[in-house]
């Protein structure tokens, strides 16, 4: 016959997933079919995440966080950190523009800035990838920089200004 999950409370409901009636438990809001909607979804929640363990290491085990980012080259990549970086646009974008999206909005832009900074601080080849002394541009800098000077919201600009402060120590300016 047919058997109910036990569900925590009330916002969820079961629903057949399989031909044998496996039960699965749904939340009762309105399902969204659209890809970019699961994709910015997504993408948030992994942002939280990766910005949440990255603080929590680098508050608490630093050591271990330079161990892994030196074993690791997913995080330390060129492509990974431009990734990043690009989220950093989001801090100007007003939340009805970011709705069902996969474009950063100003949460998302906080827990980049986030990231990038502890990535920066413990991996000097993320250093190098953000803030090369050696290097006439630094896009990444520009966008801290303006996030810190223009935005809304306190909390990106408080992480703005002490990555952008924090990442541009070894630039030298004309």
């Amino acid at each position: 016959g047919d058997e109910k999950l036990d569900c925590f409370d009330s916002s969820c409901e079961t629903a057949p997933i399989s031909s044998q009636h496996e039960k699965q438990r749904f939340p009762k809001e309105p399902l969204h079919t659209d890809d970019a909607y699961h994709g910015g979804l997504m993408r948030s929640m992994a942002l939280r995440v990766l910005s949440n363990a990255l603080s929590l290491l680098w508050k608490n085990q630093p050591d271990t966080l330079v161990k892994v980012l030196k074993s690791s080259k997913s995080l330390t990549s060129r492509d990974f950190i431009q990734s990043l970086s690009e989220d950093l646009i989001g801090g100007t974008r007003l939340p009805a523009v970011v709705s069902g999206t996969r474009l950063a909005s100003a949460h998302e832009t906080t827990l980049a800035t986030r990231s990038l900074k502890i990535l920066a601080d413990a991996s000097p080849a993320v250093q190098q990838l953000v803030a090369n002394p050696k290097s006439e541009e630094h896009p990444t800098l520009d966008l801290l920089s303006k996030n810190y000077e223009t935005v809304r919201h306190d909390t990106l600009e408080t992480e703005s200004q002490s990555a952008y402060s924090a990442l541009s120590r070894d630039i030298r300016t004309c």
